[in-house]
């Protein structure tokens, strides 16, 4: 009987160290053991108050695993800029699944959050990549503007990566 509980003490412990060693601590997989998307942007450093930008995404699915729903969403970044007492957000928080930063989106999302910050695209199998465009009008405010851009499997939201999205308005 204690050979039996020792044995089986020590394959649970087999079975844990295993699993620290084979994809645990990787940072490109999800708790589930598939991988997170890669995320690259394109946007200007430096714009006019009002100009419109193109955001360019390149998501890619490096797997394994493919992704049930492309979630792009925008949030602030730390502790934002503060100018004449107003927060500076190159997407701030919309209202009425529209955000007054997004102009357009191609393609086209298939959904849009009601705080306009969200937006819903298809899947994406694994080993494929999309592009994804906003085109963003500037903050009038000057200074630096700055939001994080994460994107996410809608099925399981761990499967995410995120990058800061900053740029200098003005000055």
């Amino acid at each position: 009987m204690r050979r039996a509980v020792l044995c089986s003490l020590l394959a649970v412990a087999l079975a844990l160290v295993s699993g620290a060693c084979y994809g645990g601590d990787n940072p490109n997989l999800a708790s589930s053991g598939k991988g997170k998307p890669q995320l690259s942007i394109d946007f200007p450093g430096h714009l006019d108050p009002g100009q419109q930008a193109d955001l360019v995404l390149d998501v890619s699915n490096p797997g394994p695993g493919d992704i049930g729903h492309v979630f792009v969403s925008f949030s602030l970044l730390g502790a934002p800029t503060v100018s004449n007492g107003q927060l500076i957000a190159l997407v701030p928080i919309g209202a009425h699944h529209k955000n007054p930063a997004v102009l357009s989106v191609d393609p086209k999302p298939q959904a849009v959050s009601s705080d306009g910050d969200i937006y819903r695209f298809g899947p994406l199998s694994q080993g494929r990549s999309t592009t994804i465009t906003f085109v963003l009008r500037a903050p009038e405010a000057v200074g630096r503007a700055q939001n994080s851009v994460q994107v996410y499997d809608g099925n399981e939201p761990d499967r995410s990566v995120g990058v800061p999205l900053e740029a200098t308005i003005g000055g």
